[in-house]
């Protein structure tokens, strides 16, 4: 069953709908009621797609003798995938409740849908059919959703600001050409549309992708702006960071700097230098496939001037610098990552940061060098006078031993990208990104590669479509080849050994593993009949994942 995400009064978070975002205004068809009691409706052009249309939506309310209930109610729809609205309210008299949605857009278990309460005066929403490219969408008419409403005021709400100033949220891979030109990828967590804003309609990007790979996807793929908890898959869990991110904007374009690094501001801190020029937000390149890509060509630019750039939110907020580039790279210091290689791949570059993926490793002492400028001959110069190695956020580092360059990690900040870097003499080096991803310990069981009766299979048994294919002619023959298993807490086999004989094993068809397991993690198959699954269980009955195997004859 897809969850529904309720963020409410615990996820304290301020909502503002861009000014961007078409709507269509929905008079409330009960009797005309008194100001405070009124309900204004705005339904999401977004919420229209695939051709999918309506001829009318209107409200109903009901009142109680402590309650309103406001349904929403559509008029000759035909395929319609999507609702996304807000409504706006009187704070001052009611406080809402959450919103009900029918099944005439998807059952429960086909929608994804996500409702934010902190705006006070208004209520956002959004409902989705999963996969809205394989199901059909609702035809006629009908209720959609009710939003429910307590007769009571609602809570003041502290604002918050309207862009994100995060570590992760400055602009990807910004690149200067030496001569005249800067380009960069657009960045803004959780805007899986990417229309400039983190919204209710980002539900669809999310839906149309649901259960996808996304662990080859590389930072210009528009799948990895949907992966928006960097795990490598769209999950539900995607749905989270639209919910963190809730409201934030970069509808004002970017911001394009010129000077020294070292006046590049963190987070959202004031300029230190003028704003050399503002890049609108629509001149952004790239297809429905690929992440927004935005140049500037810099009319006339200084000797050794670095540039960078800044997000800008829709009430011109600022958002986290991007890293800096240009600027004389003789005279730019450096630091190195030593020991040891991330055992999940990357390059440390922003977008595709070292991936950290063992509690083994992320326990392990991490070296780095700092080296002099080129004009100074590159020497190494980590724990000199006036060379400082630093984390960001520094919550990362557990410590930082500037004399030999070792850092250790926090194992537990997990999930979040942050990156070390070197200042030497007041000039910042390069920065190296990491993330830690962990995944939670459990029971996994996977063949044993040196079980030598493995070498002919094929597959990879993730699946049905793509079970293990037994094909030997000695298997064939007799059914006595034995295939072995072991086990282990993480599913990338990088955790702990757990001894099979401490586990259950099972099949989906028991008959199908003809020696019963009665040699615990080893099992014997029909030569003839096998399409079925195993799996083992720990003695606190936590199930491991499912292996698929299937029997191919072969002529004798």
């Amino acid at each position: 069953m897809l969850k529904r995400y309720w963020l409410g009064t615990v996820l304290a978070f301020a909502l503002i709908l861009s000014a961007s975002c078409s709507t269509l205004n929905v008079g409330n068809s009960s009797p005309e009621r008194d100001t405070a009691e009124a309900f204004s409706l705005n339904v999401m052009d977004e919420s229209f797609f695939n051709g999918s249309t309506v001829e009318g939506i209107t409200t109903t309310t009901k009142e109680g003798e402590d309650y309103y209930q406001v349904s929403i109610n559509v008029e000759g729809a035909q395929d319609l995938k999507a609702l996304y609205f807000s409504m706006n309210y009187n704070p001052d008299m009611v406080i809402p409740m959450g919103v009900t949605n029918s099944d005439l857009i998807a059952s429960d278990a086909d929608r994804l849908s996500l409702t934010h309460e902190q705006e006070r005066g208004t209520i956002y929403s959004g409902q989705l059919v999963a996969n809205p490219d394989w199901h059909s969408g609702f035809s006629g008419d009908g209720t959609l959703a009710t939003v429910n409403f307590r007769k009571r005021p609602t809570p003041l709400i502290r604002e918050t600001s309207k862009v994100n100033t995060t570590v992760n949220g400055g602009a990807l891979n910004i690149e200067w050409d030496g001569t005249d030109t800067l380009t960069w990828l657009y960045n803004n967590p959780a805007d899986y549309d990417q229309n400039g804003e983190v919204g209710i309609s980002d539900l669809t990007p999310l839906g149309i992708n649901l259960n996808k790979d996304a662990s080859g996807a590389t930072v210009e793929d528009s799948l990895s702006v949907v992966d928006g908890d960097k795990n490598g898959l769209i999950t539900l869990a995607d749905i989270t960071p639209i919910g963190v991110n809730f409201g934030n904007s970069c509808n004002g374009g970017y911001n394009v700097y010129a000077g020294n690094s070292a006046d590049k501001p963190s987070g959202g801190d004031a300029d230190v230098v003028a704003v050399l020029e503002n890049v609108a937000f629509n001149t952004a390149t790239g297809t429905n496939l690929q992440r927004k890509r935005f140049t500037y060509t810099v009319a006339a630019p200084g000797a050794g001037d670095e540039y960078w750039v800044r997000g800008v939110s829709a009430t011109s907020e600022l958002g986290t610098p991007s890293d800096a580039v240009g600027g004389d790279p003789n005279e730019k210091p450096s630091i190195e990552l030593d020991t040891p290689t991330p055992g999940g791949g990357g390059d440390g570059s922003q977008g595709t940061p070292w991936i950290i993926n063992s509690s083994s490793q992320a326990a392990e002492n991490f070296t780095f060098s700092v080296y002099d400028t080129p004009n100074n001959g590159g020497g190494e110069i980590t724990g000199n006078a006036g060379v400082t190695i630093s984390a960001n956020p520094a919550a990362a580092a557990t410590s930082i031993d500037q004399a030999t360059g070792v850092v250790t990690w926090d194992v537990s900040f997990v999930d979040t990208t942050f990156y070390v870097s070197a200042v030497a003499d007041g000039t910042e080096t390069n920065k190296i990104y990491f993330r830690i991803e962990i995944a939670p310990a459990g029971v996994f069981i996977f063949k044993d590669d040196g079980d030598a009766d493995w070498a002919t299979v094929t597959g990879d048994g993730i699946s049905e479509a793509t079970a293990y294919i037994i094909a030997t002619n000695s298997f064939n023959t007799d059914g006595m080849t034995e295939f072995s298993f072991i086990s282990n807490t993480m599913s990338d086999a990088s955790g702990d050994s757990i001894d099979v004989n401490t586990l259950t094993w099972m099949a989906g068809f028991e008959f199908m593993v003809t020696n019963g397991w009665s040699t615990p993690g080893t099992a014997t198959f029909d030569p003839n009949f096998t399409n079925t699954e195993v799996f083992a269980q720990d003695g606190d009955s936590n199930e491991s994942n499912h292996i698929f195997v299937a029997a191919e004859n072969l002529p004798e």
